[in-house]
């Protein structure tokens, strides 16, 4: 697979959404080897800059806060006028806030991007990370944890939406959505008020086998090395 991935990823520009850490951080270093120019969005800039000096080169962090549209209008701005046409999304940049559907916030949940930049691509393939919290609920004993799958149910919603909208629109684009079950990045434990239900979530959390970034990139790739003419409409990630 990797001649292929090369293939279709030489002189790419790619963007990565939460490129500072984690999943994002792996998606942004296999692209890069595989031929691909990525400019990464995380809040963390400083973070970015300190992993670029061990990255091939072609990566581009800015700092830029996704749940801000004007500093995504202007990123992708950044984007068109110095290196032309995007050709590749990354939605992976998310949050996990700790609350309850009946009393949470909604400008908390408002924080979760779910289709940040959608129309910053051009031609080519979106890939939305989702979760398999989007495709059933778990049965949390504490309900304060209760909004993370119900804003991944949307985000669900939101990709066959998006996808069907393009369709419609005579577009080549793809949208295809990426749901992986536990990844053991720590995600959770940075979770807004986490400390609050941290006990829970380590219990959670450490019952279950869990997958790495790594393995999360690797079906990135598997999905950018299929021709232009083929959608994946979802992969469903699990340990075992």
């Amino acid at each position: 697979m990797d001649a292929t991935v090369m293939k279709n990823l030489r002189g790419k520009i790619a963007m990565v959404t939460g490129a500072s850490a984690g999943i994002g951080a792996a998606i942004v270093t296999k692209l890069l080897e595989n031929g691909a120019i990525v400019v990464g969005f995380a809040r963390n800039l400083e973070k970015m800059e300190e992993t670029k000096r061990n990255l091939p080169v072609g990566f581009h962090p800015i700092k830029v806060d996704v749940t801000k549209e004007d500093e995504i209008r202007r990123a992708f701005g950044w984007i068109k006028e110095n290196l032309g046409t995007l050709h590749i999304l990354v939605n992976n940049a998310g949050c996990m806030a700790i609350g309850k559907l009946m009393d949470g916030d909604p400008e908390v949940w408002r924080g979760d991007p779910a289709d940040a930049g959608k129309t910053g691509v051009e031609d080519g393939l979106i890939i939305n990370m989702n979760s398999t919290a989007g495709h059933h609920v778990p049965y949390y004993v504490n309900p304060r944890l209760n909004m993370y799958p119900a804003s991944k149910f949307a985000l669900t919603a939101v990709n066959e939406t998006l996808r069907q909208e393009l369709r419609y629109a005579g577009s080549t684009i793809r949208v295809t959505s990426i749901s992986p079950g536990y990844v053991d990045t720590g995600f959770a434990l940075r979770a807004r008020d986490a400390e609050k239900v941290e006990d829970e979530i380590k219990v959670i959390l450490g019952a279950q086998p869990s997958l790495t970034a790594e393995d999360v990139a690797e079906s990135v790739m598997h999905v950018v090395s299929l021709p232009r003419h083929v959608q994946v409409d979802e992969i469903v990630l699990t340990a075992v």
